[in-house]
């Protein structure tokens, strides 16, 4: 890979014929296409290829969330291809070829705001779920009374989330997520705070598995 200055015409992002222009660091770059490969896939490459699918259809569902909760980990990178990174590594269990997506290690959030203490789920009525958690806020920023709850709700089968931040404050100790599209099923459970300025996260907190009425 060659860096330039700025080209024949300046510096550009993108394919262009058979080269690539790009930039890192702040910094143009400009590469040729990679020509296909004739040789089939190692092992290795098979296995980390099903580990990466089996996340991806996972971290699509929370794409626009990750703009927001993981921008700490976003270093040279998009918040997305950071939660590809981070949850391909921790959060993938199983054995080639039937690998799964290990809940509890997922990361959906990540930041220097205390995480939520206790935290707890269950069903609230047709289509709703209430998420509860002690308070443990404090004079210290990393943990202020006004910090925004975050709820999340994952459906495996269709692949499809629910997030929702603003309705329940950190000193509230509970919040209610409408799950109506879920009706009848489970879902996984996540948790996170955002400070009222949203400047500040903290660490998502897996909170189970539940069933929405």
């Amino acid at each position: 890979m060659a860096r330039y200055n700025k080209g024949i015409s300046g510096s550009f992002s993108g394919k262009v014929g058979t080269v690539i222009g790009n930039f890192y660091k702040k910094k143009p770059y400009m590469q040729s296409l990679p020509q296909p490969s004739t040789k089939p896939p190692t092992y290795p490459q098979l296995v980390q290829r099903a580990r990466f699918a089996k996340m991806m259809a996972f971290n699509q569902a929370f794409q626009g969330l990750y703009a927001i909760t993981l921008t700490s980990l976003a270093v040279d990178m998009t918040a997305y291809n950071a939660a590809m990174s981070i949850n391909t590594i921790h959060a993938i269990k199983g054995s080639y070829p039937d690998f799964s997506v290990d809940y509890p290690s997922v990361t959906l959030s990540k930041g220097l705001l205390l995480p939520a203490a206790d935290a707890r789920v269950a069903a609230a009525g047709p289509g709703v779920i209430r998420f509860s958690w002690t308070d443990n806020s404090s004079a210290m920023k990393a943990a202020l009374a006004s910090d925004k709850a975050i709820l999340m709700a994952y459906h495996e089968a269709s692949g499809e989330a629910v997030y929702a931040f603003g309705g329940a404050r950190r000193k509230e100790g509970t919040g209610l997520l409408d799950l109506s599209l879920f009706s009848g099923m489970e879902v996984e459970t996540w948790i996170a705070f955002i400070a009222e300025n949203e400047s500040m996260v903290a660490d998502s907190v897996y909170v189970g598995r539940v069933w929405v009425g």
